[in-house]
């Protein structure tokens, strides 16, 4: 269940949004994906100025090595060079390392993660599973279960394989690095970072730098490439204030997002180094919370919507889309993000981006067609049948979206009398916005602003909407930023319902505002809402 407000109030303050910084780069042929791979290895040489965060040592074969003291103290490498194969006895990333019986052909995917020709004997990783912490899972599973950290609620020791390990082709080892006692819980994560190696069956085209890691749960392991990206679709807008920078996108999903434990508590399992925009984060750096995720999501999008030459996008456009892709991955395995207050957010637009770029017939249609509520992120809107509220809302100009999710029976009513009880439910009679009092509480505080980045981007996005599929979360956004909150008209009480309740004086308030709200996105919205779909 929730935390009360006054436990999130403090996250208020925290802001991802830095004012943009141009990037010098190279004019890029909006047709890349038909010209192929070598125009952007060669495109990716010109642009000095992005990298991609990397561990330092021996690099990739025909790659060159930069200096760069922002990744994590490590390297980035740039390609100018077809790479060559190597085999290696054991890989590194991110501090831990798998440790071979033998060397392997080893090599790295598009953004960074390393991949091994299997099957393959894992002799030992570090840091060690000590039976409570940094604890590791072969294509974890479970929406509910983990063996990453004792700390997180469902873990489950059992998960964790007896070390040496044969790991066959389609396995992604999912390694997780716990902080020390102490770091975990009152909104802190229980993980410092996590990182993947993925059990291939054979050395990929181009040695894996046009593919992207195939998603690390469950046991479908599609491999997409780099150059089914349909990047003429991707919307080239002109800059507006508050932009974060490229460079900013690219570091905050240059990590894999960690996310499969099912309900808030699942927020502990978020690695503070794989949610953050920079090595070392400080504890309001992390976005480990919901709204935040969603904001981020919201930002890195949109972002990639602005005119900067495509070659200057790529490390950040490749770092979202494999963050999309294992979104994809763990809905399609099973994983739910049912809403829950401001827990929720952010899953879907990943999954939606990825999805339309990639043209992936198979993506698009499992997101569209997904169970309603299974993405947090429409499961708090509805569009209400209550004619007298759609005569009202049809008269002002809007079409019937209230805000609400569905709760069980007499919830709505306990909370409104009690003070206790989910903050988010329904109007039992589909007449005004849910929750405590319309325009109040989840609604205002964590959940309509990350809504509206995440509606922007899907109708901004060519075929996003198609692919996201659920119109209420849309007309419940135009209402928002344009009127506020629905408060009346209002039959509960003549209808005799209890507790009695008059919320008349709420309608009409908080119009386009709300915790978590980013500035790059009012901005866009501001610039680009009229020609959005």
């Amino acid at each position: 269940m929730e935390r009360r407000l006054a436990a999130l109030a403090r996250k208020v303050t925290k802001s991802h949004i830095v004012r943009s910084g141009k990037v010098p780069g190279l004019t890029f042929a909006a047709m890349f994906g038909v010209v192929g791979v070598f125009l952007l290895a060669s495109a990716w040489a010109a642009v000095p100025s992005i990298s991609i965060e990397a561990e330092a040592g021996t690099p990739k074969d025909g790659a060159t090595v930069i200096a760069d003291a922002s990744a994590s103290g490590g390297q980035a490498i740039r390609f100018d060079a077809p790479p060559t194969s190597q085999t290696a006895a054991s890989v590194t990333q991110y501090g831990i390392t798998w440790t071979f019986d033998k060397a392997y052909p080893v090599g790295k995917f598009a953004n960074g993660d390393w991949w091994v020709v299997g099957p393959v004997k894992i002799a030992s990783m570090s840091p060690a599973f000590s039976g409570t912490r940094n604890g590791w899972e072969a294509n974890p599973s479970s929406g509910s279960q983990s063996g990453l950290d004792s700390r997180i609620e469902g873990f489950k020791a059992s998960l964790v394989p007896s070390l040496p390990y044969v790991a066959a082709p389609g396995k992604s080892i999912l390694k997780a690095v716990s902080r020390a006692e102490g770091g975990c819980g009152n909104d802190d994560p229980c993980l410092t970072t996590a990182a993947i190696l993925t059990v291939l069956d054979a050395v990929p085209p181009a040695n894996g730098q046009n593919t992207f890691r195939p998603p690390f749960f469950g046991t479908a392991k599609p491999l997409l490439s780099t150059t089914q990206l349909k990047t003429n679709i991707l919307p080239s807008k002109a800059p507006v204030a508050n932009a974060p920078t490229l460079a900013r996108i690219a570091r905050r999903y240059q990590r894999p997002q960690v996310d499969y434990i099912s309900g808030w508590s699942g927020r502990y399992m978020h690695p503070l180094q794989n949610y953050a925009f920079e090595d070392n984060p400080p504890k309001e750096g992390v976005s480990e919370y919901g709204s935040e995720i969603g904001i981020d999501a919201d930002d890195a999008a949109l972002r990639l919507m602005l005119n900067d030459p495509l070659a200057t996008k790529m490390p950040a456009l490749i770092n979202y889309v494999q963050a999309g892709i294992d979104m994809y991955g763990m809905h399609r395995g099973g994983v739910a993000w049912n809403p829950d207050g401001g827990h929720m957010f952010g899953r879907k637009l990943p999954a939606v981006f990825a999805a339309v770029l990639l043209d992936d017939a198979t993506m698009k249609s499992e997101i569209a067609n997904a169970a309603y509520g299974s993405y947090g992120d429409d499961g708090q809107v509805y569009t209400t049948t209550n004619a007298k509220t759609v005569a009202a809302m049809q008269a002002a100009g809007y079409k019937p979206a209230l805000f609400g999710k569905p709760c069980g029976s007499g919830q709505y009513e306990t909370e409104q009398q009690t003070d206790n009880g989910p903050r988010d439910c329904r109007d039992p009679i589909g007449m005004i916005d849910g929750g405590e009092a319309p325009g109040d509480s989840y609604q205002f505080c964590c959940s309509t602003q990350p809504m509206k980045g995440a509606s922007l981007a899907a109708r901004l996005l060519p075929g996003g909407k198609a692919t996201w599929n659920y119109q209420p979360l849309h007309d419940y956004i135009d209402r928002w930023v344009g009127f506020g909150a629905w408060a009346s008209p209002d039959d509960w009480n003549s209808l005799g319902k209890t507790p009695a309740r008059n919320y008349s004086a709420r309608h009409g308030t908080a119009k386009n505002d709300g915790w978590y709200a980013s500035p790059f996105v009012g901005s866009m919205w501001n610039a680009y809402r009229s020609s959005a779909e």
